[in-house]
């Protein structure tokens, strides 16, 4: 373990503020693996000392960026060229998608390497069922169904969310997984479980996300759950009680 950290730290040292986000990432993921123990130290210290592929920040912003923009979230904000959505080019009344940030260590230890980019400029604008829409999810209910189940922590406006998409959590009920959070721990909600499907639509392949952060406002013992569902891929809600392998909390950090 030593030898692991010498080399984790010397890399530290030499790297660019870009960079350091970048082994921040990369050695969060890895950690975490060795602490679940589906890493030895051994296997790590060889992992580490492996050549690594360059993976810049800047690129990960522009692809997520432009994954929203190319599904209509920049008409919806008025942008005529992906230039306006990224980066707001010649447009003062717009927020450019921001820099990923630099989380603490202990985020990145218990959600890897995760990141997804949230703009809930979009459904703060469309409201929930036009956002679905765009997302390529059915989804039955209204625009207000669903309320915060905890607003002193739910985020609004365009950000960069780090978290993880349930499979760890599996066979464990939204509410055993509330109680068990850490303290920097938050239950995704619709909107952000939807941005997850958004960047990548296999997560819900065999897998249903739980969303604790989201109630419905008429029955607040129920969670949103984003899935595979009679018509296809889309956001519902379940009672909150699921406890089967093939369902699992998502969280983000605060």
């Amino acid at each position: 373990m030593l030898a692991y950290r010498t080399v984790m730290e010397e890399e530290m040292k030499a790297a660019t503020r870009g960079q350091i986000l970048e082994l921040v990432v990369r050695h969060g993921a890895l950690m975490g693996r060795i602490a679940d123990g589906s890493v030895g130290y051994d296997e790590a210290q060889a992992i580490i000392e492996r050549p690594k592929p360059s993976v810049s920040m800047e690129s990960v912003r522009t692809t997520q960026a432009r994954r929203l923009y190319d599904i209509g979230f920049g008409g919806v904000l008025g942008c005529s060229t992906f230039e306006v959505y990224l980066d707001a080019e010649g447009k003062d009344s717009l927020e450019p998608v921001p820099q990923i940030p630099l989380w603490p260590a202990s985020h990145t230890r218990l959600f890897g390497q995760n990141i997804w980019l949230v703009d809930g400029r979009v459904v703060e604008k469309v409201g929930l069922k036009e956002y679905c829409r765009l997302a390529g999810l059915v989804y039955s209910g209204e625009d207000d169904t669903f309320v915060a189940h905890d607003p002193n922590r739910a985020k609004s406006g365009i950000r960069w969310m780090l978290g993880q998409d349930g499979f760890r959590n599996r066979d464990r009920k939204p509410v055993d997984c509330r109680s068990t959070h850490l303290p920097f721990e938050v239950g995704m909600d619709v909107i952000e479980g939807v941005s997850v499907y958004i960047h990548d639509s296999t997560v819900i392949e065999g897998h249903y996300l739980d969303l604790p952060g989201s109630v419905p406002r008429e029955d607040p013992g129920c969670v949103g759950c984003l899935g595979v569902f009679d018509g296809g891929p889309g956001l519902y809600w379940s009672w909150g009680g699921n406890d089967s392998p093939d369902v699992g909390s998502a969280s983000r950090a605060e």
